[in-house]
């Protein structure tokens, strides 16, 4: 038995050295980054905004209430961006990451189901969020991530994205389209 153990041992590393790949490629989880993209329509201008927003499937739930999940990512590869007419106007600032996906569900007094991004630290924005809300309590079944954009018909836009440019500069806008891609 020892020696069919070692045999099968030796044909993995065999087939890993062939193929090049190392023994963490080899059993590492399968890409479990999501990006959604969307459009949105500023408030009382009606620009046209669009953009996406990345996170990953497997970062870990930050808070301890079972009704909360704030999944905070601080590598260069998550974050959100937009853009007015093809141009960057506001994005996640990839040398300084602070960006939280946070799903709410069921809870608060009165309860409520929440969808909220936060971008902290920003290239053209002091501060970039968007909050969806549902006082239905039918939007989400949990406070896990998901690989599927939020179904914009199950929520209502109370606050919607919002970009603080400046202390003095603020705007709002309604996402109006999301899909993951």
């Amino acid at each position: 038995m020892r020696s069919l153990v070692r045999l099968c041992l030796v044909a993995i590393a065999i087939a890993l050295c062939a193929t090049q790949v190392s023994v963490g490629e080899a059993f590492a989880k399968p890409n479990s980054d999501v990006t959604i993209a969307f459009t949105a329509v500023v408030e009382g201008t009606g620009e046209v905004w669009t953009g996406a927003y990345t996170y990953n499937l497997n970062t870990p739930d930050e808070n301890s209430a079972p009704t909360v999940g704030d999944y905070q990512h601080t590598d260069s590869k998550y974050g959100i961006t937009i853009k007015s007419g093809g141009t960057v106007i506001a994005k996640t600032d990839p040398d300084n990451v602070n960006f939280l996906v946070e799903i709410v569900n069921d809870h608060g007094e009165p309860a409520s189901d929440n969808y909220l991004l936060r971008s902290y630290n920003n290239i053209g924005a002091s501060h970039i969020s968007w909050q969806l809300d549902d006082p239905t309590l039918k939007a989400l079944k949990s406070d896990n991530l998901t690989k599927q954009a939020p179904k914009l018909s199950d929520w209502q836009s109370f606050f919607g994205l919002y970009v603080e440019f400046s202390p003095d500069v603020r705007q709002r806008a309604h996402v109006t389209q999301v899909r993951t891609i």
